[in-house]
């Protein structure tokens, strides 16, 4: 396996980092959080004409739109500038879509979500269901040729941008692998209501609830009853790009204490040259630089079509828990600025905190690492 980056990957990367630094600085991400303003339309219109929001509907080939190399090389760029989080609720929504989609819908709904016309986000999570989708409660009954929709949603992400959700419906009365569809469904829709939860990394979700929403047949996302395995290979995607995010936020943090540590003089010198310092730095580049390849490890077996259902658990796993003690660390070594909220580190800290959680707490991994190793 070859994790080096291609030449156009190298070029994703590259301009991601250079119109990052100039479009969404720190002084940016503050704006949008005390304004609860998740994106700009201006921004959002940029990443668009980048081709940032395109997904390919193959996985090795970028006709269409990125291929999983190719976010990934993008991912890692996103995390070290903190990119929104609409962003990664749209390009999952989107590869869903491409993962089950009909011909009709992904010839209508991928180009638009590609040229920024469109958002799109999941709603999959509900109260009694985190992961396991045989307790999936939300339900979908045929009148009339129409589908009502009805639950609760939990964690939606971005439903304040969003102009659609897919939503995940029982439709046969069942636990087996058949009974849940996804749907696409409007978010104006009548008998949709939304309430704001607060979350410490200051990212937008909701609690959504569905009563009697109506819903055309043609809005089911792929073929009926086929939900389950199109969400388990999308959150395995996620989940590995996701990964790729934390290892760039990972080594801004760790850029940033060096930075610091070059600087700051204590007792007549900086503090960058006592071992103990050197000691912290060290084992906080082994831990990224282990979480680099068993992120790009992950996403090169689900780009190859090979099995990964270990590596991805281990990747979050380890990255979720590296990601977070990266952050910890730096806040210790920066002394007391580091815990100023007018420093950029706490932001990080913050993000860190919400990935480790989001698709799949590290003990929910080690679970999963578990039983694949037959344990």
């Amino acid at each position: 396996m070859d994790f080096n980056l291609t030449i156009e990957q190298k070029m994703i990367r590259d301009s991601a980092h250079k119109f990052f630094a100039k479009e969404l600085t720190k002084e940016k991400i503050r704006e949008l959080q005390e304004n609860n303003t998740e994106i700009e339309e201006g921004f959002w219109k940029k990443i668009a004409e980048l081709g940032w929001l395109g997904v390919s509907s193959s996985q090795n080939s970028s006709d269409e739109g990125l291929s999983l190399m190719e976010l990934a090389a993008l991912y890692e760029e996103c995390g070290r500038s903190l990119m929104p989080t609409v962003f990664y609720s749209t390009i999952a929504s989107a590869l869903c879509i491409a993962n089950c989609g009909n011909a009709d819908q992904k010839t209508e709904l991928l180009p638009a979500i590609a040229d920024g016309k469109i958002k799109v986000s999941m709603a999959i999570t509900e109260p009694q269901v985190s992961h396991d989708l045989n307790y999936l409660e939300t339900r979908a009954q045929v009148i009339n040729g129409k589908y009502y929709v009805s639950g609760q949603k939990l964690f939606v992400p971005n439903t304040n941008t969003a102009d659609y959700l897919i939503v995940a419906a029982r439709t046969e009365d069942n636990t087996s692998d058949t009974g849940i569809s996804l749907f696409l469904i409007d978010k104006a829709s009548e008998g949709i209501t939304f309430e704001a939860l607060n979350t410490f990394g200051l990212d937008s979700q909701s609690e959504v609830v569905l009563d009697n929403v109506e819903v055309p047949a043609d809005r089911i996302i792929g073929e009926r009853g086929t939900a389950k395995n199109i969400i388990r290979k999308t959150t395995d995607q996620t989940t590995a790009l996701q990964c790729v995010e934390m290892v760039g936020g990972a080594k801004e943090v760790i850029r940033m204490t060096a930075d610091y540590i070059k600087k700051r003089v204590q007792f007549g010198r900086p503090i960058g040259s006592f071992q103990a310092v050197q000691h912290h730095m060290t084992k906080m580049a082994m831990d990224i630089e282990g979480s680099y390849y068993t992120a790009y490890n992950a996403v090169w077996r689900l780009s190859e079509g090979k099995p990964c259902a270990k590596e991805i658990s281990l990747a979050k796993a380890w990255i979720g828990n590296a990601y977070r003690e990266t952050t910890i660390m730096a806040h210790q070594l920066h002394g007391g600025i580091g815990y100023a909220l007018e420093y950029d580190l706490h932001l990080y800290s913050n993000r860190a905190k919400t990935t480790g959680i989001w698709q799949g707490t590290s003990d929910y991994h080690y679970q999963k690492l578990a039983d694949e190793l037959g344990m």
